[in-house]
């Protein structure tokens, strides 16, 4: 999960096209409720900018670390899960499967 989820500021660019009903979504069984587009600051300056869903980042999105570091993938009730790739300040990056924020593979 990301940081100091409370302290989170979401606001929406868009919501997404739904099923014929303009409120809820089912685009994949990843992706349930009421979803948007949108970007989530931190306090800390910490950014996400992606697809959100009931305002948590679910789907496809990117996050900015204060400190320089980015991953770019799939999250999952605001955790990185899926594929993505992380990339560090020292250029050093890992492509591949995360569970519940941890890098799964080599």
């Amino acid at each position: 999960e990301t940081e100091n989820d409370k302290d989170v500021g979401c606001r929406r660019s868009s919501r997404l096209n739904v099923d014929g009903n303009t409120n809820r979504r089912r685009r994949s069984s990843r992706l349930r409720g009421i979803c948007h587009t949108g970007v989530c600051t931190w306090p800390n300056g910490n950014i996400y900018n992606g697809e959100l869903v009931n305002g948590v980042p679910n789907g496809d999105g990117v996050f900015n670390w204060e400190d320089g570091r980015m991953y770019k993938g799939q999250f999952k009730n605001g955790a990185v899960e899926g594929v993505g790739e992380e990339t560090k300040t020292n250029g050093d990056s890992y492509n591949g499967e995360w569970i519940n924020g941890m890098r799964h593979g080599q």
